[in-house]
Protein backbone atom coordinates (compact mmCIF):
# COMPACT_ATOMS: atom_id res chain seq x y z
CA UNK A 1 0.00 0.00 0.00
CA UNK A 2 1.29 3.26 -0.91
CA UNK A 3 1.34 7.09 0.15
CA UNK A 4 -0.09 7.28 -3.20
CA UNK A 5 -3.09 5.09 -2.70
CA UNK A 6 -3.64 6.32 1.14
CA UNK A 7 -3.90 10.08 -0.31
CA UNK A 8 -6.30 9.19 -2.39
CA UNK A 9 -8.83 6.91 0.00
CA UNK A 10 -8.79 9.91 1.84
CA UNK A 11 -9.59 12.37 -0.90
CA UNK A 12 -12.20 10.54 -2.27
CA UNK A 13 -14.05 9.95 1.40
CA UNK A 14 -12.93 13.97 1.97
CA UNK A 15 -15.12 14.98 -0.54
CA UNK A 16 -17.91 13.21 -0.37
CA UNK A 17 -18.67 14.38 3.52
CA UNK A 18 -16.83 17.85 3.07
CA UNK A 19 -16.68 18.64 -0.85
CA UNK A 20 -20.03 18.62 -2.10
CA UNK A 21 -23.32 20.14 -0.79
CA UNK A 22 -25.02 17.47 -2.63
CA UNK A 23 -23.86 15.43 0.23
CA UNK A 24 -25.38 17.94 3.41
CA UNK A 25 -29.29 17.17 1.82
CA UNK A 26 -29.11 13.76 1.34
CA UNK A 27 -28.61 10.58 3.85
CA UNK A 28 -26.46 8.73 2.12
CA UNK A 29 -23.96 6.35 3.71
CA UNK A 30 -20.08 6.32 2.53
CA UNK A 31 -17.95 4.13 3.64
CA UNK A 32 -15.06 4.79 5.92
CA UNK A 33 -11.24 5.49 4.16
CA UNK A 34 -10.22 1.98 5.07
CA UNK A 35 -12.69 0.36 3.88
CA UNK A 36 -12.33 2.05 0.51
CA UNK A 37 -8.49 2.10 0.79
CA UNK A 38 -8.84 -1.96 1.19
CA UNK A 39 -10.84 -1.92 -2.37
CA UNK A 40 -8.09 0.58 -3.94
CA UNK A 41 -5.22 -1.87 -2.99
CA UNK A 42 -6.98 -5.41 -4.13
CA UNK A 43 -5.06 -6.74 -7.12
CA UNK A 44 -8.43 -7.11 -8.71
CA UNK A 45 -12.15 -6.23 -8.48
CA UNK A 46 -11.76 -3.74 -6.32
CA UNK A 47 -15.37 -2.46 -5.69
CA UNK A 48 -17.66 -0.07 -3.18
CA UNK A 49 -20.56 1.44 -2.88
CA UNK A 50 -22.38 4.98 -1.88
CA UNK A 51 -26.13 3.89 -0.65
CA UNK A 52 -29.03 6.67 -0.38
CA UNK A 53 -30.11 5.50 3.31
CA UNK A 54 -33.92 6.46 2.77
CA UNK A 55 -34.11 4.49 -0.43
CA UNK A 56 -31.68 1.86 -0.57
CA UNK A 57 -30.45 3.29 -4.05
CA UNK A 58 -26.69 2.74 -4.58
CA UNK A 59 -24.11 3.93 -6.55
CA UNK A 60 -21.06 1.25 -7.47
CA UNK A 61 -17.50 2.07 -7.18
CA UNK A 62 -15.49 -0.23 -9.21
CA UNK A 63 -11.23 0.92 -8.96
CA UNK A 64 -9.00 -0.19 -11.43
CA UNK A 65 -4.88 -0.31 -11.62
CA UNK A 66 -3.31 2.47 -13.78
CA UNK A 67 -1.62 -0.11 -15.80
CA UNK A 68 -5.26 -1.45 -16.83
CA UNK A 69 -6.61 -0.70 -20.39
CA UNK A 70 -10.09 1.58 -20.17
CA UNK A 71 -13.34 -0.07 -21.14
Amino acid sequence: MTPEQRWQAARFVTAMYFGYPLFFRYPIYVPASGVILGEIVRERRGHFNLIHTESGLKADFYTVKRDEPPI
